[in-house]
């Protein structure tokens, strides 16, 4: 009688070797490895690019206001008056001022630079004899920020008014005025064109670096002063 064998069906199936299983840990470790690698690059360059992005918001915005104004932001200085059946802005920009501003330093931090410019806007006869017709930019320290203020006369109540202009006390670093000058030989000097120069800083923390620095952004603008509308 022959003996009954047995065999098994199952396709010959077998666990991993060790090789297999080594070669198998060391690509998944390098998987993960990358993948980590990769969000802490994406991280540190968000962390590094967004304050940089706040920082150069708040230039353009800090110099267009200063530049152009905020209308309606001080009463009395929107609308229009008209001079010798010529119409002009009353705008608080100093695009808008008239001719020959003038510019005085501010010290701040015990350093000394032209920080202040002051103007005056074309008003009609009544007006123009008023004093208050003077307008100023300057930057000046409240606490510890550095702010760019705005001051004026206010028509309805008969006296000055000072405002901050500038949006993110504490990111504004300082801002600089002088008259234009071209390189020509000898270079000339433009009264009626003004050059603004906004700086802004910020400190940035959690990066790859082991202490905070600091990013900051320049901002240069050439400013033709007009009133006349178009």
């Amino acid at each position: 009688m022959s003996p009954i064998i047995i065999r098994p069906t199952g396709g010959g199936r077998r666990g991993f070797t060790l090789a297999e299983v080594l070669i198998a840990s060391i690509i998944g470790t390098l998987v993960i490895v990358a993948a980590w690698s990769v969000y802490v690059m994406v991280w540190q360059w968000w962390a590094e690019s967004s304050p940089r992005l706040d920082v150069e918001r708040s230039a353009r915005i800090a110099l267009l206001r200063v530049v152009e104004g905020v209308p309606g932001s001080a009463t009395g200085d929107t609308g229009k008056d008209t001079v010798n059946s010529i119409d002009y802005k009353r705008r608080n920009g100093i695009a808008w001022s008239t001719d020959n501003p003038e510019f005085e330093s501010v010290t701040i931090d015990g350093q000394s630079k032209v920080r202040k410019i002051k103007f005056r806007l074309k008003l009609d006869d009544e007006k123009a004899q008023l004093q208050g017709n003077i307008r100023s930019y300057y930057l000046a320290k409240n606490g510890d920020q550095r702010v760019i203020y705005y001051r004026y006369y206010n028509y309805d109540t008969s006296s000055y008014a000072t405002e901050e202009i500038a949006n993110s006390p504490g990111v504004i670093y300082d801002v600089e005025f002088a008259s234009f000058t071209d390189d020509g030989s000898p270079p000339a000097s433009y009264p009626n064109i003004v050059t603004v120069k906004l700086s802004a800083a910020k400190e940035v923390y959690g990066t790859r670096v082991n202490q905070p620095f600091t990013v900051r952004v320049d901002y240069t603008d050439t400013v033709y002063l007009r009133n006349k509308l178009d």
